[in-house]
C-alpha cells in the first residue's frame, strides 16, 4: 500500500507539479480514503518524501541495470555512464525530485531530508560507476572527478533545457567529453 500510494503521489507531482500538489489527489489516484493514506504517511511532507523516494528509487533501478550489463571495457564505461546520466537527468524522476527540492527549499525541516534522500540514492550509483572505472585502471582520484564532473556536466544540460531547446549539440559535445576523459582529464592517466 505505501509503495501505491508513493507512486499516486509522484504521478500526481510529475502532471501537477509540487506546488499543486494535494493529498486528497494522492488518494483519488491511488483510490483509497484520505484516512488510509493519512494511516501510512503522517502529513503532506511525509507523502512528499515517499514521491521523491519512488522518483529516485525507480532511477536508481534503473541504472543498476545499466552497470549490471556494462562491460568493463574502458570506452564502453564511459559511454555507457554518460549514457545513464542523460537518462537520470533527462528522466521524469529528475524533475519530480528538482520540483520537490525547489519547492521545499525554503522548509527547514523538509529541505535537509530530501538533501539525505537524494544522496542515499544517488552516490551509490556514483561509487559503482567510479569502480568500473577503476576496474579499467583509473585511479580513484581520476574515476571520481570524472563521475562527478560528468554528473555535472549533464545536469546543467538538463538545467540548460529549460530555457533552451540545443539538445542537437549534445552529440557533439558527448563526444568531445569523452575524448576529454579518455585523453586523461580530468586528471593524467597512471598507467
Amino acid at each position: 500500500m505505501r509503495e501505491r500510494l508513493s507512486r499516486a503521489a509522484y504521478e500526481v507531482i510529475a502532471e501537477r507539479g509540487h506546488s499543486a500538489f494535494r493529498t486528497a489527489a494522492v488518494a483519488a489516484r491511488a483510490r483509497v480514503s484520505q484516512g488510509a493514506l493519512l494511516h501510512h504517511f503522517s502529513n503532506k511532507d511525509a507523502v512528499t518524501l515517499a514521491a521523491i523516494e519512488y522518483a529516485l528509487a525507480t532511477a536508481g533501478s534503473t541504472s543498476r541495470l545499466r552497470l549490471e550489463r556494462t562491460p568493463n571495457l574502458d570506452g564502453t564505461v564511459l559511454r555507457e555512464m554518460l549514457a545513464d546520466f542523460r537518462s537520470f537527468f533527462g528522466g521524469d524522476g529528475f524533475w519530480v525530485a528538482l520540483d520537490i527540492t525547489m519547492d521545499a527549499s525554503k522548509n527547514a525541516k523538509l529541505a535537509p531530508r530530501i538533501r539525505n534522500l537524494v544522496a542515499a540514492h544517488r552516490r551509490p550509483i556514483y561509487d559503482e560507476w567510479t569502480q568500473k572505472l577503476r576496474a579499467n585502471g583509473w585511479s580513484e582520484s581520476r574515476a571520481g572527478h570524472a563521475v562527478r564532473m560528468t554528473a555535472a556536466l549533464v545536469s546543467g544540460f538538463a538545467i540548460r533545457s529549460l530555457w533552451t531547446a540545443d539538445e542537437t549539440v549534445w552529440p557533439s559535445i558527448d563526444e568531445l567529453w569523452l575524448k576529454f576523459l579518455r585523453d586523461g582529464g580530468p586528471d593524467r592517466p597512471t598507467q
